[in-house]
């Protein structure tokens, strides 16, 4: 049986842990060859080996993406590696800082967020997915090809208490991912939002809610079909769409 993204080249931000982790491995396996980023060395490593465990090939890459310096090095590595890329996720995002230990500083009302927080959850979450979508798309269009993922929330879609920029960051996201989708359809360029339909249990959810209550969320594996539907042949044509992980098969019968 062919794989679902056989001969595909993919590039996954924040792939150190959590969602980024789980979706590069699953895009490896079913035969993509993948770009990782992310801050976290160890973290990369080990997403890595899980990708060299599957036969393809994965080309690991240090970025900090609040530096526009950094996500144009990350671009040039990347398109150098293999010339192109089919399929880019936009996932690395930030809820709030949380300090050296791992401590998260609470859900301050919008009047309270320091400017500095506001501009690192706006630099992670928004800034970058335009900026790195900005110097890969050109290569998209010329092949008249690509499909491009933006990993949301349902936060972009309604506001929550004490998440004032977090919400600002992620309904950005969702009105880029639209007016993008509108600006690259005739290229053949499908770009979609995918949220997971609620919280998930990862690194960022434990430090805000603490390890016995993140436990209670959605596993991380919720995103996995959404996320190869949505970089493969299967979705051709699917664009400007928010894509929920949970209930998206109940809605389009897997489609």
């Amino acid at each position: 049986m062919s794989k679902r993204l056989e001969n595909k080249i993919a590039l996954v931000t924040g792939a150190s842990r959590g969602i980024g982790q789980t979706i590069a491995v699953t895009y490896a396996q079913e035969g993509a060859d993948l770009i990782i980023t992310g801050r976290d060395r160890q973290g990369l490593e080990e997403t890595e080996s899980a990708i060299s465990q599957t036969g393809k090939s994965c080309l690991s890459l240090l970025a900090d993406l609040r530096s526009e310096e950094e996500i144009n090095r990350l671009a040039t590595d990347a398109l150098e590696w293999k010339g192109h890329i089919d399929v880019l996720v936009n996932n690395a995002g930030i809820a709030m800082p949380v300090d050296a230990d791992g401590k998260f500083g609470g859900l301050p009302a919008v009047w309270e967020i320091p400017a500095e927080v506001w501009e690192e959850t706006l630099a992670v979450n928004l800034t970058a997915p335009f900026l790195l979508t900005k110097l890969l798309v050109k290569q998209m269009i010329s092949r008249r090809s690509g499909k491009i993922i933006n990993v949301s929330t349902e936060l972009g879609l309604y506001g929550a208490e004490g998440f004032g920029s977090y919400c600002a960051s992620k309904f950005g996201l969702e009105g880029l991912t639209q007016v993008l989708a509108l600006e690259l359809r005739p290229f053949r360029i499908d770009v979609n939002a995918l949220s997971p339909g609620g919280a998930v249990d990862t690194c960022m959810t434990r430090a805000i809610y603490g390890d016995e209550i993140a436990k209670q969320f959605l596993p991380r594996e919720i995103m996995i079909e959404p996320a190869i539907y949505l970089a493969s042949t299967e979705s051709d044509g699917v664009t400007g769409q928010h894509i929920n992980a949970k209930t998206w098969k109940t809605r389009s019968n897997g489609r």
